[in-house]
């Protein structure tokens, strides 16, 4: 199963965003649990939209994953 870093901090304004160290995805939320959200629902259009336009995309989204979240 691959695993993918994303680091998560707090913005000055009080939310949060989330990052990939190694991919493309982010998020923003009004907390840590909402931007890993946004980041995983982004992830999900990034996919879809591919499909449906005929792109090609990294395999791994394909099979199983998991996030390991870093605070900083």
């Amino acid at each position: 199963m691959k695993q993918i870093t994303a680091i998560i901090e707090k913005n000055s304004d009080g939310g949060y965003s989330v990052y990939c160290t190694d991919e493309i995805f982010s998020g923003m939320g009004e907390t840590a649990e909402a931007a890993k959200e946004d980041m995983k629902e982004s992830i999900r259009h990034y996919v879809d939209t591919c499909r449906q336009d005929g792109y090609q995309y990294p395999q791994w989204l394909d099979e199983e994953y998991e996030f390991v979240f870093l605070m900083h």
